[in-house]
């Protein structure tokens, strides 16, 4: 609603809203909705609102502090509440939800065409993919996060509203302050999803998750290239995992489940990449071919490849995470562990193990670096192949060292405008 009318806009978003809840309401057990609320000038404003359906097997508690004029809640409803709550909200201006202050809030929805969530998302980590809604407020309805410490002698203590929320709803509003005073409804879709992703130099390795249909009744829309090798095929799911061949590695793939029953998009993964370096899903794995690891090594170091003899210790160990950091606060690239300078095989030592290189870059990177690691037989000695995937979150630290970037063929420390242009770029609302 905006200045007492609803824009047709909205009305077209409830209404699409409204038919995706109906169809999938028999997969819905329980309403989340967290919301944090603020009082300002004796009247009740809206901090940030979430509204999730949620399946049986999710088991969630209430959670409500009250701050005498903060509110910030994470509580259940009946399922069927959805519709109430979001009708009342587009039509009559007023997010009323049981327990908590009512709010009058005017708004539209930013872009009323649904926004598609894949499974593997890790903004909001629903799991399953999910459309996706955003209720933007007019100027005087969005309601700020209290700055000062919440002290309470009977509930948990916070050094400000913005805290509070991150704990209790999951959403942190410094980083995603595109959300500050927006109402974000998610519809999961809980029949099935993809549930992994192995490339391998000559076949794929599917693996799904059915729910609420069978494997059966969903086909898989497969399309992927590599230079001008391409393949157009429907997958069908006779196992929980699934093998196609493709022939060649591809640098693009694109993959959508459909349920054949009334052919709904349940669940997608589109990846265009360089497997140096190049961002992928979380599910989604490469598994680099000998081949390819003897013609990196052909070409040398440079700006995505850098060899190392070993992890090593001391001044060796420090060199490797080093790589690591500069890799994930540039493009991305990979550390070939067991080759020395000069492109010469030597093998890897014996402690040189993945797990090793988990705990040192777990105790030594900031935030957290988990690259992908394989190891690869090369004229009969073992190489470790260390993926690092360009970072989301930079710029990433070399605790107690600084923040290193990839230059070429060396790495080395980022200088003051290259950190200005780290924080310049906030992460804000992937789907704003």
């Amino acid at each position: 609603m905006l200045h007492g009318k609803v824009p047709e806009t909205d009305h077209m978003a409830m209404n699409e809203m409204l038919a995706i809840f109906r169809r999938r309401e028999v997969s819905y057990d329980k309403l989340l909705i967290q919301t944090a609320l603020v009082k300002e000038d004796d009247k009740w404003k809206n901090v940030f609102t979430k509204l999730v359906p949620l399946s049986k097997e999710h088991a969630v508690e209430d959670k409500v502090l009250d701050y005498e004029g903060f509110v910030v809640a994470s509580i259940k409803a009946n399922a069927g509440d959805f519709c109430t709550i979001v009708e009342q909200l587009i039509m009559h201006g007023r997010l009323q939800i049981e327990g908590c202050p009512e709010v009058l809030f005017e708004g539209n929805f930013s872009d009323w065409q649904r926004k598609y969530i894949p499974s593997y998302d890790d903004v909001f980590e629903l799991g399953w993919s999910a459309n996706f809604y955003n209720f933007s407020p007019a100027t005087g309805f969005v309601g700020r996060f209290p700055r000062d410490p919440l002290l309470a002698v009977e509930k948990p203590s916070f050094p400000d509203g913005s805290t509070a929320i991150k704990n209790i709803i999951g959403i942190d509003l410094v980083y995603r302050d595109a959300w500050v005073g927006h109402i974000l409804i998610l519809l999961p879709n809980y029949r099935a999803k993809i549930a992994g992703l192995r490339i391998a130099s000559k076949d794929l390795f599917i693996e799904i998750l059915t729910n609420e249909i069978t494997k059966e009744n969903v086909v898989g829309k497969l399309y992927c290239e590599r230079g001008k090798d391409s393949i157009v095929k429907d997958v069908l799911f006779t196992e929980e995992r699934q093998v196609v061949h493709t022939g060649f590695t591809p640098q693009s793939l694109y993959l959508y489940l459909l349920s054949k029953q009334d052919g709904e998009e349940i669940d997608r993964r589109e990846v265009s990449f360089w497997w140096l370096g190049g961002p992928l899903p979380k599910d989604v794995t490469i598994e680099i071919a000998g081949e390819d690891i003897r013609q990196l090594i052909t070409q040398g170091e440079n700006d995505k490849v850098e060899f190392k003899i070993q992890v090593g210790k001391e001044g060796e160990l420090d060199e490797f995470i080093e790589s690591v950091v500069a890799f994930a606060n540039s493009s991305g690239g990979v550390i070939l562990v067991g080759v020395d300078n000069d492109g010469n095989i030597v093998g890897i030592q014996k402690e040189d193990t993945p797990d090793r290189v988990t705990k040192i870059l777990r105790s030594n990177c900031y935030p957290p670096i988990q690259p992908e690691m394989s190891i690869s037989i090369l004229d009969d000695k073992k190489v470790l192949v260390v993926r690092v995937k360009e970072g989301s979150n930079k710029p990433y630290v070399f605790t107690d060292k600084g923040v290193y970037v990839r230059v070429s063929d060396k790495d080395r420390i980022a200088t003051r405008a290259e950190l200005d242009e780290f924080y310049r770029k906030p992460i804000h609302a992937t789907y704003a």
